[in-house]
């Protein structure tokens, strides 16, 4: 599989679709938003991409989790109880099965997502103190790195922090950090990654190179092998679909 099968969340978008809520929904203003949908499953449970909202208030009800992490503008999110938080640019959260409330875009507001579209039985009820905010003080990190046989270059190290996982064991949202280094990987599952610091490089098995540095997001697909390698301590949000 080439790196050109790794999909970049970056200027050259796919066709976007609108997203414009029920009249019903609305709370105020006149939101309407822009979807660019840039991954689905193959079993049709996983759709990654961007959203994009112009300023507004709409009522919501989560059927299924969502990661989201704000790229742009700033958004307000509140659960039935009135509890809300405000989100700015790089606040990263899981939003459980099961929560209801609104979210108000306070200006036109962009964010990456990824839905896993499995409900949870007994998932009602769920409030803001459910969701899982990555922005919050971190819990203590598992402490790991690559097999032995995999490393090619260094002694890298990493922190694992998951902070979210379905009940079904098929989706994981966290952290990861990693010391500089170089390894082989083979992903059997999928992956979408955002770079928060440092700077590493992707290579395919034919020795094609992709540069991440922060902000970069992409997604990579199961089949994709090649090599990571850490240039610089490298930090990531991720969202591994099993």
């Amino acid at each position: 599989m080439p790196i050109q099968d790794i999909i970049l969340f970056g200027p050259d978008r796919p066709e976007p679709f609108e997203d414009k809520p029920d009249p019903s929904r609305v709370l105020a203003g006149a939101p309407s938003g822009l979807i660019w949908n840039y991954h689905q499953s193959a079993d049709q449970k996983l759709l990654a991409g961007i959203l994009g909202l112009t300023p507004g208030k709409t009522s919501v009800a989560y059927d299924f989790p969502e990661f989201g992490v704000v790229t742009q503008g700033r958004a307000r999110l509140a659960d039935e109880s009135g509890a809300e938080r405000e989100l700015a640019p790089g606040d990263a959260f899981v939003i459980p099965a099961g929560f209801k409330g609104s979210w108000e875009s306070l200006e036109p507001t962009e964010k990456h997502y990824c839905i896993y579209m499995q409900t949870e039985e007994g998932a009602n009820g769920r409030t803001l103190a459910q969701v899982t905010d990555f922005q919050a003080p971190l819990p203590a990190p598992e402490e790991g790195a690559p097999a032995p046989e995999k490393v090619l270059e260094g002694n890298p190290k990493n922190l694992t922090w998951n902070l979210y996982e379905s009940p079904d064991e098929r989706l994981f949202c966290g952290l990861w950090e990693s010391g500089p280094g170089k390894w082989a990987i083979s992903y059997e599952e999928s992956e979408y990654c955002r770079l928060l610091t440092g700077h590493s490089r992707l290579a395919d098995e034919q020795g094609q190179t992709l540069e991440l540095s922060p902000g970069t997001a992409f997604f990579i697909p199961p089949g994709f092998k090649g090599t990571w390698e850490v240039l610089e301590t490298t930090r990531k949000q991720y969202v591994i679909f099993a």
